[in-house]
């Protein structure tokens, strides 16, 4: 049979300074009460934002996320564990960033403000809308008019920013600012594979985004015997 060969596509993300451009438009357009196709633009869609770039979920997960499928874990280590009805793939818990805590309750908060009361089973994101397909057009449209406001739909290198772009953000926050993150539990944790990491999210990964580990040594184990290495015999 003939090969035919694929091009991968991979979506662009949002460096430092794009993420917080990305975060200080979302307020402008909240104070400008800017709606998009009937829905207003409020801190629903700011919370989802931050909350996808600190749990690595994909649009699809939060789309069916419920109120069960999240428990806090607050003692010696802070995280939340996600667990979700299904998944695209293998579908295993998801440890979310410490900061993923506080941005679930403050989502908790919001949906009380609103007259949602908290209830297991609600969804956790627009559960006002019950039509799941709808709400996830909901989401993408008014993250598409975020992106079209800070200017940020295409990245530095012309790739196309979506929502899912969110997902690709954590992956790639913790590849520059982890220490020493091992790829298959960052592979695991996001449920995916570590080629598929290489393939797709890790693309834009380069030598100057982690110069301090590509330039660091290994501690001597014995200073008197092992003779000294200077920066230039590298």
């Amino acid at each position: 049979m003939p090969k035919i060969k694929v091009i991968d596509s991979p979506r662009g993300w949002f460096n430092d300074d794009e993420y917080d451009h990305l975060k200080k438009t979302v307020f402008k357009l909240i104070e400008n009460k800017v709606v998009v196709r009937y829905h207003l633009i409020d801190d629903e869609i700011r919370l989802l934002i931050t909350f996808m770039v600190n749990a690595f979920l994909r649009p699809s997960d939060i789309k069916n996320l419920r109120n069960r499928n999240i428990q806090i874990v607050d003692d010696e280590d802070t995280f939340l564990r996600i667990q979700t009805d299904s998944s695209k793939t293998i579908n295993h818990p998801i440890v979310s960033m410490p900061a993923g805590v506080g941005i679930y309750r403050d989502i908790i908060k919001y949906q009380q403000n609103m007259n949602r009361p908290y209830r297991r089973d609600d969804f956790v994101f627009f559960p006002h809308l019950q039509n799941r397909d709808y709400a996830l057009r909901t989401i993408c449209r008014q993250f598409n008019e975020i992106l079209s406001k800070s200017e940020l739909k295409k990245s530095s290198s012309g790739q196309t920013r979506t929502i899912y772009s969110l997902r690709h953000t954590a992956i790639m926050l913790r590849l520059t600012k982890g220490d020493n993150i091992d790829l298959l539990t960052l592979a695991r944790n996001s449920r995916t594979s570590v080629s598929m990491i290489e393939r797709f999210y890790a693309r834009p990964l380069n030598a100057e985004m982690n110069l301090d580990k590509l330039q660091s040594f290994r501690p001597k184990s014995n200073k008197n015997n092992v003779r000294k290495t200077t920066e230039t015999e590298f």
